[in-house]
Formats: C-alpha cells, structure tokens, sequence
C-alpha cells in the first residue's frame, strides 16, 4: 500500500525515510513540519493535514 507518493510513487520509502529521521535525529515534529521536511529532501508536496490523516491511518 502507498501512502506518500513522490516523483517516483513510492510512498513506502517516504514513510521509511520519516521513519529514519525519528529515530535519528533528537528533535520532535509537527506534520507542517514533517510536511515542509518532505518538500524540501524528498520533493514530496503533502499538506500537513492530509499527512496527519496518513500517520493516524498508519498507526
């Protein structure tokens, strides 16, 4: 199942990378931030609430 498609439709590698950088980096996010993080490293464009919807379905 994808949930974040980018250029190349794979949103199981964007959820991966957020993922990563959770787990990574010592530092909390909100989903405009998550949002913004997305356009600029992966130019993925989300909105912060359609993202929101995603991580509450993922769990």
């Amino acid at each position: 199942m994808r949930l974040i498609l980018g250029p190349n439709g794979d949103g199981n590698r964007n959820m991966e990378y957020l993922e990563a950088c959770w787990r990574e980096e010592q530092h909390t996010y909100n989903s405009q931030q998550l949002s913004q993080k997305l356009a600029t490293e992966r130019t993925v464009k989300l909105s912060a609430k359609h993202l929101r919807a995603v991580l509450k379905k993922r769990g």
